[in-house]
């Protein structure tokens, strides 16, 4: 039953953000006249199913950064051996769940990457393979590479952020190792 809420919110924003599209697409907005995307656009209410995300102006005019930069921040942090840093990129009540743990909560998430820090964890590369988003969530699928108490591993993950004051922050996080 623990697992019902999460399952629900990654299902849920699944089916919720699949039925918008992706930020680059060409924008019909009358403010965009047909660009690619939104990217200079000042007044992105007008596509409601991007409006503030990644590729589009936030309400004081500034962009929101994209979900695959938190990716960067995310290897960046845990490589450094920083937790707290890791922990700073989820909101306070996220979900962590894996094979090896059920962690709920900013302080839990950070208690959990510290222990892969201090058992000499490191992230080789994160690959982001699909990304969707509308104006408060984004939904995104990866795969990563990562050397794991001296064994390499490759997995997979899915993660759910939500758009906290114009910057995304990730609220589950769903990690598989291959077998």
């Amino acid at each position: 039953m623990r697992f019902v809420v999460p399952l629900f919110l990654l299902v849920g924003a699944s089916l919720f953000l699949s039925a918008h599209h992706s930020p680059s697409h060409p924008c019909s907005g009358p403010h965009c006249r047909g660009a690619a995307n939104c990217a200079g656009c000042t007044d992105s209410a007008h596509c409601p199913g991007c409006a503030g995300t990644a590729y589009y102006a936030g309400a004081e005019g500034a962009a929101v950064g994209r979900v695959p930069d938190v990716a960067r921040q995310w290897m960046d942090a845990y490589n450094s051996g920083d937790a707290a840093r890791v922990a700073a990129l989820y909101t306070d009540d996220a979900w962590y769940l894996s094979a090896h743990i059920e962690a709920h909560g900013r302080p839990a998430v950070r208690s959990y990457f510290e222990r892969g820090i201090r058992a000499g964890g490191h992230i080789n590369h994160i690959r982001v393979l699909d990304e969707q988003y509308d104006a408060r969530m984004a939904f995104v699928t990866a795969t990563y590479e990562a050397n794991n108490a001296g064994q390499l591993v490759n997995g997979r993950n899915v993660l759910v952020f939500r758009n906290v004051n114009g910057r995304w922050l990730i609220a589950a996080h769903t990690s598989v190792v291959a077998d």
